[in-house]
């Protein structure tokens, strides 16, 4: 998500500062590896269970978020070092039956696959859909949300407080635990139980996977899985086996706690050359802002950088003055220690080391086909207003030979040559500019160009607030302007959540209705609709999904108090129409258009100045 979220910070059973507790400790209890909370949209969230879990409130509560009490590993010292392994299957079998020592030290044996297994554990239900496997659970924790299809697992309780009456309804034959208050709860239940901590080393996810492909006799799915993993990590530390040493980083995880070199994020910063500004504390701790400008991390992975943006104090940060504050993306992948940790891997590496892992940049376009950048495309034809907007904004845009006839911003764009409209592409005119990339964002243009020869890349427009920012960071990264790209991706966000932050306190805006012209009008389905709820205000048209037309006795009835049209001319329509002189809006002299054109209809960089302007004219007590 964009906005930012109260991240809240997970205390664990872990180890004490090694450095001076005065200056940079500031808490008692440092989080654990697997826990913490989702954290602002794109954020580097904090451990599995923590999706949606409250700031905890006591020591006790605390202790209840660390997804492992297992000290820390020892610190690796390059990236071929051997990591301790995880508790995890006994050496021999690849079939079973199966022995597992868990993290009691008992024995559990498997004499054949379970066939309903309640997984009290994010990285498990990840693992057993990846291999195939996803079937056999019967059950999972609140805070699961990947993949899509586990959405219909039923839920069995939070990670932490076990609902036995729910799991014996789902008749399992297998119940999977990663805290010991979990197992103590379940351990008298009558079903086989493994109780295994969270990885503590890199080595252990990998590990974890082969693991459930020998509980379930699906090995060679896990071995594929974890092969892959691997394969793609020795590629990233294969990448940098010149780089003598990457930037100074704090990786901040909400309420001043961060990593220290015995995590598995610490260890990942390790790997991949960073300098941890933390890296003299152990496990999760707070580390203080005084600390912070003294040791100046050039990059800071945060999910909320606003805190360091907006704080006089982090003025002088070399990371806050170069703009350096990043969000790994998918946004949660590092927060999981499972299947698509890979992906967190590979994406923090992008955003320390962006000049090694510029390309090969691979996109997945509308159509779900995978296209591939080798080097960033000299010659772009950019059939779309948002393409050719962020283009010019990263300062590439004399990348672009071509564009429709409907582009009007930036001025810059005026010498562009134009070659159609959006709907239909001069398909003469895009051959001979000679392209090495078509870029479109409708179907119909897309079945024009894809048999012409050059690369084509479909992607629709935006479907949600949050895609526009992260359109940025994809044109950022098909330009090889990375670093770009996250900056304006974040000056956007910061913007958005500087508006929201005045708009905390207020319970319910006016009500609103959004003129497209002859009163058709966008529903909460929309980007803009979706803007209008961010806003608090009451829309009207909430009864219609995306777009529409509202009959003209309907906005009598439902009186807007505030309107808000693109078109100039339908001010003075509005306000002269004889049908409408009764409305709150028109009898108070609020029907505004939002101006210059193509403010909240282009979804590119120019969109957060139509929400601003928005803002100002519906709440004008909060923006004076």
């Amino acid at each position: 998500m964009i906005l930012t979220g109260v991240l809240a910070f997970l205390l664990a059973l872990g180890m004490a500062c090694e450095g001076d507790p005065t200056a940079v400790l500031t808490g008692t209890s440092p989080p654990s590896d697997q826990v913490g909370p989702t954290a602002s949209p794109g954020a580097p969230s904090t451990p599995e269970a923590a999706a949606t879990v409250p700031a905890p409130s006591s020591p006790t509560e605390a202790a209840a978020t660390a997804e492992s009490a297992t000290p820390p590993a020892p610190r690796p010292t390059s990236p071929a070092a051997p990591a301790t392994p995880s508790p995890g299957p006994t050496e021999t079998p690849s079939s079973l039956p199966l022995v597992i020592t868990d993290s009691n030290g008992n024995d559990v044996i498997f004499e054949e696959p379970p066939q309903r297994i309640v997984a009290y554990n994010a990285v498990a239900v990840e693992t057993l859909f990846a291999m195939g496997e996803g079937h056999r659970v019967a059950g999972t924790h609140d805070f699961v949300t990947y993949p899509p299809e586990a959405d219909a697992v039923p839920r069995v309780g939070d990670a932490f407080n076990v609902n036995a009456e729910k799991i014996l309804e789902t008749d399992p034959d297998l119940i999977y635990v990663f805290f010991a208050s979990s197992y103590d709860q379940v351990k008298d239940l009558g079903i086989k139980v493994l109780y295994l901590e969270s990885p503590t080393t890199l080595d252990g996810i990998p590990q974890r996977m082969r693991m459930w492909g020998q509980i379930t006799g699906n090995v060679d799915a896990a071995e594929t899985l974890a092969a892959a993993y691997e394969a793609r990590l020795d590629a990233v530390l294969g990448k940098l086996s010149a780089v003598s040493r990457g930037p100074r980083i704090l990786y901040d995880v909400g309420g001043a706690w961060t990593v220290g070199p015995d995590t598995i994020i610490g260890q990942l910063l390790d790997l991949l050359k960073a300098e941890n500004v933390a890296g003299d504390l152990e496990g999760w701790s707070q580390i203080s802002p005084e600390v912070v400008v003294e040791r100046d991390p050039e990059v800071i992975i945060t999910g909320t950088a606003q805190e360091f943006l907006g704080n006089p104090a982090f003025q002088d940060v070399s990371a806050v003055k170069s703009r350096r504050l990043y969000s790994v993306e998918p946004s949660g992948v590092l927060s999981v220690f499972g299947p698509r940790f890979i992906e967190g891997v590979e994406g923090l590496a992008r955003l320390l080391h962006p000049n090694v892992f510029a390309f090969p940049a691979v996109v997945t376009d509308s159509n779900g086909n995978d296209v591939t950048f080798d080097a960033p495309p000299e010659r772009i034809v950019a059939l779309t207003s948002v393409v050719v907007e962020i283009l010019f904004a990263l300062g590439e845009g004399h990348r672009i030979v071509g564009t429709h006839d409907f582009v009007s911003y930036p001025p810059e764009a005026d010498s562009v040559p134009r070659m159609g409209t959006a709907f239909q592409v001069n398909t003469e005119q895009v051959v001979a500019a000679d392209p090495d990339l078509i870029s479109v964002f409708y179907a119909s243009s897309y079945e024009q160009v894809e048999d012409l020869g050059p690369t084509v890349l479909y992607l629709e427009s935006p479907s949600t607030l949050d895609g526009i920012p992260d359109r940025m960071r994809l044109w950022g990264r098909i330009t090889g302007k990375w670093e770009a790209g996250e900056r304006l991706a974040l000056e956007f966000e910061t913007k958005l959540n500087a508006i929201l932050d005045r708009l905390a306190s207020l319970e319910q805006g006016p009500r609103l209705f959004h003129d497209d012209s002859l009163l058709y009008t966008r529903g909460p389905g929309t980007v803009l609709g979706q803007v209008y709820d961010l806003l608090k205000v009451q829309n009207i048209a909430h009864d219609i999904d995306r777009y529409g037309q509202l009959a003209p006795e309907v906005l009598v009835e439902r009186d807007p108090e505030v309107i808000i049209t693109t078109f100039p001319t339908r001010v003075q329509e509005l306000m002269e129409d004889p049908a409408f002189q009764e409305v709150s809006a028109v009898k108070n002299g609020r029907v505004y258009v939002v101006q210059p054109d193509g403010l909240v209809s282009v979804f590119g960089t120019r969109f957060i100045e139509g929400i601003e302007f928005l803002a100002r004219v519906i709440h004008p007590d909060r923006f004076e």
